[in-house]
């Protein structure tokens, strides 16, 4: 499958959007 952009915690997009992380982990694991 396509290895997705999955942000650090500690990055910008993290903080900003912590739901952003779980949701492209949970994508991962539908894959």
């Amino acid at each position: 499958g396509e290895v997705l952009d999955v942000p650090h915690p500690r990055s910008r997009d993290a903080r900003q959007a912590p739901e952003t992380a779980a949701l492209r982990r949970r994508v991962l694991d539908s894959l």
